[in-house]
């Protein structure tokens, strides 16, 4: 009798952590993404930041952000508005406009810049079970399957 008091109260106890958890997600705020991000390459940080409903994102960290024939900061060279292309990518916003959609567990609508290519992409955002994001930046409509996706990791303060 003892020992089937035990199971039960170790069957509860693990019943309530799961549903806390179940609980604490789908509570999300959006806010999970805010900080500081390696991208795939791990030679950028981009911070995850929130200005109002909204997430944007930034280059605060370049592996070789200046110019090997200048020595200045790599400027915006491809950017397809001339008048940009003197402003330098660090600390150049990359990323813009999304929405966390809480049905969907995704931030979405949003876009962000290469600045390797000049282009600008919609993006979707996922936060994946290991506390990586899924960052897919796409032309046309997501469905379509005409993007790329990189995983970005937390950086460890």
């Amino acid at each position: 009798m003892i020992k089937l008091q035990r199971h039960n109260s170790k069957l509860f106890l693990l019943i309530i952590l799961f549903l806390s958890g179940v609980k604490s997600f789908s509570q999300s705020t959006g806010d999970e993404i805010i900080g500081t991000w390696w991208n795939q390459e791990k030679d950028g940080q981009i911070e995850i930041y929130k200005s109002g409903s909204t997430y944007s994102g930034k280059l605060i960290w370049m592996k070789n952000q200046n110019d090997p024939v200048t020595g200045k900061l790599l400027l915006d060279k491809k950017n397809p508005n001339e008048k940009l292309r003197g402003k330098p990518l660090l600390n150049s916003n990359l990323m813009y406009g999304f929405i966390f959609i809480r049905e969907d567990k995704e931030w979405s609508d949003g876009k962000i810049y290469d600045g390797r290519k000049g282009k600008t992409y919609k993006c979707i955002i996922k936060l994946n079970a290991d506390s990586t994001i899924k960052v897919t930046g796409y032309i046309g409509a997501s469905w379509m399957g005409l993007g790329e996706t990189s995983i970005w990791t937390r950086k460890n303060n």
